[in-house]
């Protein structure tokens, strides 16, 4: 059997079934939706991880001697926070604490400001319904995807990841250089939006909500929401750039560093280097692209340069695989022009996630093979005309290969017509 009919026998007439076609864009757009979603996500996550930790309270209570300000002892005030929190998290109304002060009894806050607590109560659980909400989008999309392209989807997915993190972290310093240079201006804005009365008017001489709590306290609070969300963005970008590398790519850095198996040639080892990022950049083109079939290249299209790209790449991967099995170099068995014909009709009902699939995977076994080969010399194949082309040599022409339509593609991307 020839490698072109291998190409066309393993591929079934439910390929043009498969997931990829409306798909896709619809992926694409719910994609969209969750990298605005994920900024809401890791913020409202921030504000709610500080609102419920208790060394938040323990801190601005001894940072701005609250103790002092209201009479109250440290541990009174603790337990009064305590309640606080569970008010908040609970379904229960009113707010109704009383405290020990000065060895007696003491009801904490007055009517207006049980009141103003209902509303800040209500605001607490709406950022609680944003932040489910945020995260539902994200499952949603990641559950789409998966259903839809199985595994292969998480590289997509981390792209979601690395454009929600990198969109929270410029919010967020944007939002912090505000708070930093305009809190007071800023946290009267908040209010005016949040509330629909003015019972967050408090007096600091009398009510003890505002004495508790102070402007600094706030101001604190929110730079460290800020910077627990710059963490975070910074992890969920991390995770998105893991995500995006090719499977395998990190076994192989570690195969040719040494670290397992025997050490490979250098030169096979560079060659492969490039291949693997060459071959990345162009998965990574037609991740941006939605519709390639209508995509010109020279006298083809984007998905029929990513077709023959698919056969040589299997072609290539096939030939070194059967050196490193002990079979041989294979024989090429008919002229370019014609196997390209016969790629071409062979991919055409072939979805591109498909393709793409195909391509990283011929990689992992072209890469596999060529470091058991591990000799730069061997012949691995035969030309139609009796030239013999050896490992390194089909490595650079491999990565030529790749590099000219790469170039094509990216120029298409110029051109605006894709990318």
């Amino acid at each position: 059997m020839t490698e072109s009919t291998a190409l066309t026998t393993s591929t079934s007439p439910a390929a043009s079934t498969q997931p990829g076609g409306l798909a896709r864009p619809l992926l694409a757009v719910a994609g969209g939706l969750a990298v605005l979603a994920l900024p809401l996500l890791l913020i409202t996550l921030s504000v709610r991880l500080l609102i419920f930790t208790p060394w938040l309270y323990e801190y601005g209570f001894a940072r701005y001697n609250i103790s002092a300000v209201t009479g109250i002892e440290r541990a009174e005030l603790l337990r009064a926070a305590d309640e606080t929190r569970r008010y908040f998290a609970g379904n229960y109304e009113p707010l109704a604490i009383t405290v020990q002060r000065g060895g007696v009894d003491f009801v904490l806050y007055n009517e207006r400001e049980v009141a103003h607590m209902t509303d800040v109560k209500a605001l607490v659980q709406g950022v609680e319904r944003v932040q489910y909400g945020a995260l539902a989008v994200a499952l949603l999309l990641l559950g789409a995807g998966l259903s839809a392209h199985g595994r292969e989807y998480l590289r997509s997915y981390g792209g979601v990841l690395l454009w929600g993190g990198g969109l929270t972290f410029a919010l967020v310093v944007l939002a912090g250089l505000g708070a930093a240079l305009f809190f007071e201006a800023l946290f009267l804005q908040f209010h005016l939006i949040s509330f629909s009365n003015d019972l967050w008017v408090l007096d600091p001489t009398r009510d003890f909500l505002i004495m508790m709590y102070p402007g600094g306290f706030f101001q604190d609070a929110t730079l460290l929401i800020g910077g627990l969300a710059l963490v975070l963005a910074v992890l969920t970008m991390v995770v998105g750039a893991v995500l995006r590398r090719r499977p395998g790519q990190a076994l192989l850095a570690a195969a040719t560093e040494g670290i397992v198996g025997p050490a490979v040639n250098p030169a096979v080892v560079g060659l492969l280097r490039e291949i693997d990022t060459d071959l990345d950049g162009i998965v990574r083109w037609f991740d941006t692209v939605l519709y390639p079939e209508s995509v010109p290249v020279g006298e083809w299209h984007a998905k029929d340069v990513l077709g023959h790209l698919v056969y040589w790449h299997r072609s290539s991967a096939n030939a070194v695989t059967s050196v490193a099995e002990g079979h041989g170099p294979t024989q090429q068995t008919d002229t370019v022009d014609a196997l390209n014909a016969q790629v071409r009709l062979a991919t055409g009902p072939i979805p591109v996630r498909e393709l793409t699939v195909a391509l990283s995977l011929s990689q992992k076994k072209l890469a596999a093979a060529a470091r058991r080969v591990n000799a730069p010399e061997a012949v691995v194949r035969v030309r139609l005309d009796g030239r013999e082309r050896r490992l390194a040599e089909l490595l650079r022409v491999t990565r030529d290969h790749l590099r000219q339509h790469l170039a094509e593609l990216r120029e298409a991307s110029i051109r605006g017509h894709g990318g």
